[in-house]
């Protein structure tokens, strides 16, 4: 990893959001590198929702079938700890199960899914780095509550401190709460097909 990259994470089990307003919802989804498509149980995550006719088959070897799929979309939490609104494709709406972020599907679009005892992160195409933290055995990344999501800001005034001493910012520009990346994942392939999550 580059020492930049490695600069801005933070301690196993700690996380610190310096871009965020007291009033966001933070929440994590599992990066899973078991689960071959996206999957989020709240239907706010997803445009263009549509029918779908996946089966999944979790690690219990049951099948579940799924109602409807759409784009996904976060508003994850990069290595500064601000916002950025990312397109992750292709996802599944599974209410009754855990949210999982596909490592397959952000390798298959052009990311790196780095997953290791200290510094797990995600990088996008764009080279948009998002931390990656480890609970457990299992490995997660946060994002906003879409419920709760940041409205656009036209400037933000003050300064903010990435983690571990990086350069302060003395202004941060609207575009740092409200960017958009240029990721934007290719079409997968159309169902029908069998889908191996963690349950």
């Amino acid at each position: 990893m580059h020492a930049l990259e490695k600069a801005c994470f933070t301690k196993p089990g700690s996380r610190y959001f310096p871009g965020l307003p007291t009033s966001a919802v933070v929440k994590s989804c599992v990066v899973d590198s078991g689960c071959s498509i996206h999957m989020f149980a709240d239907s706010h995550q997803l445009s263009h929702i549509r029918p779908s006719t996946v089966m999944l088959q979790t690690a219990d070897k049951t099948q579940h079938a799924v109602g409807h799929e759409g784009t996904g979309t976060l508003q994850a939490i990069d290595r500064y700890g601000a916002p950025k609104t990312i397109s992750i494709g292709r996802t599944l709406h599974t209410p009754s199960m855990h949210n999982l972020l596909s490592c397959s599907g952000i390798v298959n679009d052009g990311g790196v899914v780095h997953l290791a005892k200290d510094g797990s992160y995600i990088k996008l195409r764009d080279n948009s780095i998002f931390p990656v933290h480890q609970r457990g055995r299992l490995f997660y990344l946060d994002y906003i509550d879409p419920q709760h999501a940041m409205k656009p800001r036209a400037e933000v005034q003050g300064s903010v401190r990435p983690p571990h001493g990086l350069p302060r910012a003395g202004k941060v520009g609207g575009t740092a709460f409200t960017a958009t990346s240029s990721y934007a994942p290719t079409p997968a392939p159309e169902p029908p097909f069998t889908v191996h999550a963690d349950a």
